[in-house]
């Protein structure tokens, strides 16, 4: 069995819900758990990880996260995935699991899409709070997301905290390389 989580919501999608052509047309295919303990005992080393922000841009219903947090509670994750089903069954696992965290569905190798987000437990550990123990969500617009703030910024203030982000990489390429809107092949480019 998984180490302290359970993915039930994401083991009855897989298996009742979605077809095996369903999931090979759309690339849509679930880590198995225990890959998702093997990799996040590897991202773990040696010394413990703690608030620190964990992103995971193809979150499918949340696995790699919750094996993550199993071992190094006490962070920020941050899921995002292109299928609204995956997100919402992500959401589902941060309030069972108890995990602070945002999950945000649009299309993550398109900077600046948005389709919708979910601030999750982001008031559990907070005192002042009439939410602090209570397992809670609400959905927030593209301006109220920290995950969009890291993709179209340099710099991001959070909580008093301005943190420096660095471009992501596609924003840099579409600069130095200009790419026509035409299909090409790989007889059509000049070396």
């Amino acid at each position: 069995m998984y180490q302290n989580w359970w993915d039930a919501l994401g083991e009855i999608y897989e298996n009742c819900v979605v077809s095996k052509s369903k999931a090979t047309s759309t690339g849509q295919f679930f880590t198995p758990p225990t890959v998702c303990d093997m990799m996040a005992q590897v991202i773990n080393g040696t010394e413990p990880i703690f608030n620190k922000d964990i992103s995971d841009p193809t979150c499918g219903s949340g696995r790699n996260l919750l094996a993550f947090n199993a071992i190094n509670p006490g962070n920020n994750l941050y899921a995002e995935d292109i299928d609204k089903t995956s997100c919402l069954m992500t959401v589902a696992n941060f309030l069972v699991h108890g995990i602070k965290g945002e999950v945000v569905w649009h299309d993550s190798l398109a900077a600046t899409s948005w389709f919708g987000g979910w601030k999750v437990n982001e008031f559990f550990h907070n005192p002042f709070s009439e939410l602090c123990n209570f397992p809670h969500m609400r959905p927030i617009e593209q301006c109220d997301s920290y995950i969009m703030a890291m993709r179209t910024a340099d710099k991001v203030t959070l909580s008093g905290e301005e943190k420096e982000i660095k471009k992501p990489i596609s924003e840099t390429i579409n600069k130095v390389v200009q790419v026509p809107n035409v299909q090409l092949s790989f007889w059509d480019l000049d070396y």
